[in-house]
């Protein structure tokens, strides 16, 4: 019968346990090719080994116990718990017994506490100039790229905004203008053309085949060489 070892990461800086788990193989889950030291995931443990690694530090390695393969998860849940219980900083956000998993499992109470230290935070170019070099190069799906031209394509059609989200809208552009050259560029932007305001005086267009035209609005568009907001008013019959 197969035998797990319960054990514990320490931190080499302040010998605190950082962290613990359950292997077969505890220096080969730290560090194998799987290991903890090549996780690439955002979660606690993983960004404090991180941040030991860029002092040429990796944690240190304790066993609490050796047990029979069919009892770990209780024996993990149960060292988690005492380990909690006596103080130790551990950086598990489960109770333990779950077995190797990609990433953790984030409590709407963190959610919201992330989401609210991050309201109005600006990016820095330094930041932007790396987020920038990790997505170069990155190649997009044929399928990725037409679920992204279909989305774009249907706009807000279908959708309903609640009066909420309106009001925040109608709050933040009050009292905006657009400066000279901001007119400029979307007048000689090649998506800006008129569209019409009435039937009337637009007899141009097939009103009948663009409704029941399927497709993206820009492919509606570019079939009845017109604009994308023309398509859309003619859609939801705001042209009479």
């Amino acid at each position: 019968m197969s035998v797990s070892f319960i054990y514990g990461l320490i931190d080499p800086n302040t010998l605190d346990v950082r962290y613990i788990g359950k292997a077969h193989d505890p220096w080969g889950r730290l560090y194998g090719p799987q290991g903890h030291l090549k996780d690439k995931y955002h979660c606690y443990k993983v960004h404090w080994i991180q941040s030991l690694l860029k002092q040429n530090l990796t944690p240190n390695i304790c066993i609490f116990e050796q047990c029979n393969e069919t009892i770990w998860q209780e024996r993990e849940k149960d060292w988690i718990a005492f380990g909690k219980r006596v103080g130790w900083p551990l950086t598990n956000t489960t109770d333990g017994g779950e077995g190797f998993s990609k990433g953790c499992f984030v409590s709407e109470e963190t959610r919201n506490k992330i989401r609210i230290a991050n309201v109005g935070k600006k990016l820095s170019e330094e930041t932007k100039n790396k987020l920038h070099a990790i997505n170069l190069g990155n190649i997009v799906s044929e399928k990725t790229k037409q679920l992204i031209s279909k989305n774009n394509g249907r706009g807000m059609l279908g959708r309903h905004q609640s009066e909420k989200s309106k009001q925040l809208l109608r709050d933040n552009h009050t009292g905006k203008h657009c400066s000279e050259e901001t007119k400029t560029k979307l007048r000689q932007h090649p998506s800006h053309k008129s569209y019409p305001k009435n039937r009337k005086s637009h007899s141009r267009f097939d009103y009948k085949a663009i409704c029941k035209a399927q497709g993206t609005m820009e492919e509606i568009a570019k079939k009845f060489n017109c604009c994308r907001k023309t398509v859309s008013h003619i859609k939801r019959r705001k042209i009479l």
